[in-house]
C-alpha cells in the first residue's frame, strides 16, 4: 500500500515537472513574439542571445509548438525544454538566412500641383509655364506621381478642388494630360484658401488609399489675396490655418509653396504646413520654377525602403547602393534613428510599417532617385 501510493506520488512529481518545464517554454515563447527585431538567431532576438540569457536556445532549430497553442506557433527554442514532438508534429525546416541580394523599394513620391491663374500672376506665367514642361520632362522626375488643380474662380468655395483636374499619376506618362490642362493665360479671380482647403481633402484621400506613396501639395502662388479671400479678412492666417490642418492631419500632408514674388505670406503657409518656401525671384525674366520645383521634389522624395514579400533582414545584412555608373557603396542597418546622429546609413523604424527601412539623412541627401538599393544578404522562408 505504502509503495504503491509513494510511486503515484513520484510520478505527479514528474508529471508537474514536466509540465512546469513546458509551461515555461510557453511563457517564454510568448515574450519573445513580441521581438523589438525581426532579424533572428534561432528564433529568438539578437538581444536575448547576446545578453547570454537563455543562450542554450540560441542554437536550437525550430520545432512544433504543443498542439492547441497558436501563441507559439513559428516560433523556435520549445526543443529545449522538452515540448518537442507534443501533437506528434515533425519539426520544420528553419528559414534560409544565407539569401541574397534583395531588391529593395522606394516609396513614391506623389505631388497634386495647385497652380494659381488669377490675373496678378501675369507677369510670372511665361516663366511658370515654361518651368512646368521642364520639370515634368527632368530625368530626376520620372517615377514620381504627379497631379494637377488651379484656381477656378468659379465659385468661393472648395467643392470644385476636391477632384484633381489631373489626377495623380506616374511621370512621364501623365505628362501630356498636365500640359493640356494648364491654362493658356491667367485670368481666374484669386481663391487661395478655398483651393487649398479642397486640395488639402483630395490628398488627403489619396494618401489614405496609397499608402505605398509620400503624398504632398505644392502650390505655385503669388498670394496675392482677392475676391474668394476675403479682402477685409485675415488672409495669412486663414491661408496658415489651412496648410496646419493639413499637415497635422492624419495622414498627414505636407505643403510647400513655390512663390512668385516676396510676400511674408509665402512663408506663412509653408511653415505652417511643415517646410520651408521655395521663393521665385525677383526677376520676372528668370526661369526659376523648373528649380524651385526640383527643390521641392528632392526635399519632398522619401526616403523610405521594403523588401520583397517572403524575405526578411538578415542579422548580417548591409545595404549595397548602386549608382547609374555601376560603383557600389555598402552601408550598415542600424537599430534606430539616433544611431544616425550625422553618420551616413540606414535604420529600422517600425518593422510592422509597409516601408520599414530608413536612410539617414546624410545618406538620404546623397541618393540619387537611379540609384538601386539591395539587401546584402537575406532570409526566407523554407
Amino acid at each position: 500500500m505504502t509503495t504503491t501510493l509513494l510511486a503515484r506520488r513520484h510520478a505527479q512529481t514528474m508529471t508537474s515537472s514536466a509540465l512546469a518545464g513546458c509551461a515555461y517554454s510557453l511563457l517564454l515563447l510568448s515574450s519573445l513574439v513580441g521581438c523589438s527585431s525581426r532579424r533572428t538567431i534561432g528564433g529568438l532576438c539578437p538581444e536575448v542571445c547576446s545578453a547570454g540569457t537563455h543562450s542554450e536556445l540560441c542554437s536550437v532549430p525550430a520545432c512544433m509548438p504543443m498542439a492547441g497553442s497558436p501563441a507559439a506557433a513559428g516560433t523556435d527554442g520549445c526543443a529545449a525544454n522538452g515540448c518537442a514532438g507534443v501533437g506528434g508534429s515533425a519539426e520544420p525546416e528553419p528559414a534560409r538566412c544565407d539569401a541574397g541580394p534583395a531588391l529593395l523599394t522606394r516609396k513614391r513620391l506623389d505631388m497634386l500641383l495647385v497652380i494659381d491663374d488669377a490675373a496678378s500672376m501675369y507677369p510670372w506665367w511665361t516663366s511658370l509655364v515654361t518651368g512646368l514642361d521642364e520639370f515634368w520632362h527632368d530625368a530626376g522626375s520620372i517615377g514620381i506621381g504627379v497631379g494637377l488643380q488651379h484656381f477656378s474662380g468659379q465659385t468661393c468655395g472648395p467643392q470644385p478642388y476636391l477632384v484633381p483636374l489631373v489626377p495623380i499619376a506616374p511621370l512621364p506618362d501623365n505628362t501630356a494630360s498636365l500640359q493640356q490642362n494648364v491654362p493658356p493665360i491667367p485670368s481666374a479671380t484669386t481663391s487661395t484658401i478655398p483651393a487649398l482647403t479642397g486640395a488639402q481633402q483630395s490628398v488627403r484621400d489619396w494618401a489614405t488609399a496609397h499608402n505605398d506613396a509620400k503624398v504632398v501639395l505644392v502650390l505655385l502662388t503669388d498670394a496675392s489675396p482677392g475676391e474668394c479671400d476675403s479682402l477685409q479678412g485675415d488672409y495669412d492666417q486663414e491661408a496658415a490655418r489651412v496648410a496646419r490642418a493639413g499637415y497635422e492631419g492624419t495622414p498627414a500632408v505636407s505643403t510647400y509653396v513655390v512663390g512668385f514674388g516676396a510676400l511674408q505670406t509665402l512663408s506663412t503657409i509653408a511653415r505652417a504646413g511643415g517646410t520651408e518656401p521655395a521663393l521665385v525671384g525677383v526677376s520676372l525674366l528668370d526661369a526659376d520654377a523648373a528649380s524651385a520645383l526640383r527643390t521641392v521634389r528632392d526635399d519632398a522624395r522619401p526616403c523610405a525602403f521594403r523588401w520583397s514579400n517572403g524575405t526578411t533582414l538578415a542579422a548580417d545584412a548591409a545595404v549595397v547602393v548602386t549608382d547609374s555608373s555601376g560603383s557600389e557603396r555598402r552601408y550598415s542597418v542600424q537599430r534606430d534613428a539616433a544611431t544616425c546622429d550625422g553618420q551616413d546609413g540606414f535604420y529600422l523604424e517600425d518593422e510592422t510599417a509597409p516601408f520599414p527601412l530608413i536612410a539617414c539623412p546624410q545618406t538620404c541627401a546623397s541618393l540619387s532617385a537611379a540609384a538601386q538599393l539591395t539587401l546584402s544578404t537575406s532570409c526566407k522562408a523554407p
